[in-house]
Formats: C-alpha cells, sequence, structure tokens
C-alpha cells in the first residue's frame, strides 16, 4: 500500500507528504473497517484499489 509521499511525491518544505499520509490513513481505516477476513486476497484487492480511486476523490473534499 502507497501513503503520502510514497504514492505521490511533495514538495518537502510544505510538509504535505505527512499530511497525506496521515489522511490516507484515515481513508484507508474507513475503507477497510466492513471487512473481517484479511486472508480473502480477492476481496482485499477489491477495496485497495477502490482506495485509490477514492483517495482522490477525498483529497478534492478535504481541501473545501
Amino acid at each position: 500500500i502507497l501513503l503520502g509521499d510514497a504514492f505521490n511525491m511533495r514538495h518537502p518544505l510544505t510538509g504535505g507528504g505527512m499530511t497525506v499520509a496521515l489522511s490516507d490513513i484515515v481513508l484507508l481505516r474507513d475503507l477497510l473497517r466492513p471487512l473481517t477476513d484479511f486472508n480473502d486476497a480477492p476481496l482485499l484487492c477489491e477495496y485497495l484499489e477502490s482506495f485509490y480511486t477514492l483517495r482522490k476523490v477525498y483529497k478534492r473534499i478535504s481541501n473545501m
């Protein structure tokens, strides 16, 4: 799972990488909350694929 600066570079002077990483953690926590079996790889992959899509939407909402 790529979070914060690992997913896309932020300028080091703004400190945005840590902020983005923390918002990624909150989004991922909320997304995976209903998942009961982390050994179900196909289902886990579906959730993680939606994370990368929702991450863009969540970023736009949190910046408003």
